[in-house]
């Protein structure tokens, strides 16, 4: 007995594997900003830490856009994933800091 429909099959072929690694990068990205924002704000670090990633999307998309666009014939369509990987790992090293630099702060007013 198959439970799911062939539509969905179609979306699951084996290139949709690629982007696990982004996926999870960037999941990685929003538990650092919850994390930091919940160290900044009182009320509201979900909708901040929310808000925050769609606003990073938004401006960082039309980027890999034209880095896709200018790299895409020599270094093909999975290449494009890369940078956007690279630039989430980043983000969430320098939002490591902004927690360290936050969280010793806290220690030094109590």
């Amino acid at each position: 007995m198959l439970l799911a429909p062939d539509s969905v099959l179609v979306f699951a072929d084996a290139r949709w594997e690629i982007y696990i690694p982004l996926i999870l990068a960037q999941y990685a990205v929003f538990l650092h900003l919850l994390a930091y924002y919940s160290l900044v704000v009182r009320w509201g670090a979900l909708a901040f830490a929310i808000g925050t990633l769609i606003l990073l999307e938004a401006c960082l998309s039309p980027f890999l856009q034209i880095m896709y666009l200018f790299f895409h014939y020599t270094i093909g369509e999975t290449g494009i994933i890369m940078p956007a990987f690279y630039l989430s790992l980043l983000s969430c090293f320098l939002l490591q800091f902004l927690i360290t630099g936050r969280l010793h702060r806290i220690a030094t007013e109590e």
